[in-house]
């Protein structure tokens, strides 16, 4: 992995500067995937498209901000100007922030496909680190404390906003999804949110006898075999 010069945004309305890291160049060892599409590499950092500031915590589509510094959108490497030096990076929202954007102005309906997926994400985290690390022995105070999250609601570790708001984001989601056309990454985002909300013959029913690719397979077939042991939960990918 290799990071590029960083880029300074101008954030519209209040003019505010932000950071960006760049990347010129990544890879996907070591890559771990979940059933609801999150994944992670050493190599290649995630980039999301809505940040905040991280004093202000004012929101921001990195795409939509004015770039202040490099002149250039190909400029590879080199410090900042000392301008610019202290400018703070921008970070992803938090889980509550991701509730707050849903009344962002002029929301499409691809942005709030982004929030409300980046919000089942990062709902699911604390289940994540507890399969992904086998947490499930911890005594539940102290996985709480670690995950910074609440121990536990009728079964599914609760998020931000409640069961219930977990519970109508995803029929929303789902409702947004089912709007956009027909593809492999939309049945396999459908077919986690049913098997999410426990509808299991749905979820089998989206994933049929369609033709995934070779990089698609796994993720499919690691739902499947969740369906047939009827857990609701996240689940990493079996390769």
């Amino acid at each position: 992995m290799r990071h590029g010069a960083d880029h300074i945004l101008k954030i519209p309305g209040s003019g505010n500067l932000v950071a960006k890291r760049t990347l010129l160049s990544g890879n996907t060892f070591y890559l771990t995937r979940w059933t609801d599409g999150k994944w992670r590499s050493a190599m290649l950092p995630d980039d999301p498209w809505l940040r905040v500031h991280p004093e202000t915590r004012e929101f921001l589509w990195t795409d939509e901000c004015e770039r202040e510094y490099p002149p250039s959108e190909f400029a590879s490497y080199g410090p900042r100007p000392h301008a610019y030096k202290d400018v703070p990076y921008a970070v992803e929202p938090e889980i509550e922030e991701y509730v707050l954007a849903l009344g962002l102005d002029a929301l499409t309906p691809v942005k709030e496909i982004y929030i409300r997926r980046r919000y089942w994400w990062l709902a699911n985290d604390p289940v994540r680190i507890e399969r992904s690390f086998r947490l499930s022995a911890m005594p539940r105070y102290l996985f709480a404390w670690i995950t910074k999250k609440p121990v536990q609601y009728s079964g599914l570790l609760m998020p931000a906003g409640g069961a219930e708001f977990y519970r109508q984001n995803l029929l929303r989601l789902i409702e947004l999804v089912e709007a956009e056309p027909d593809s492999a990454a939309h049945r396999l985002l459908l077919a986690d949110a049913y098997r999410s909300l426990g509808d299991f013959d749905h979820s089998a029913d989206l994933l049929g006898d369609y033709a995934f690719d070779e990089d698609k397979s796994p993720i499919a077939l690691t739902i499947r075999k969740l369906i047939d042991r009827r857990d609701r939960l996240v689940a990493e990918v079996s390769w």
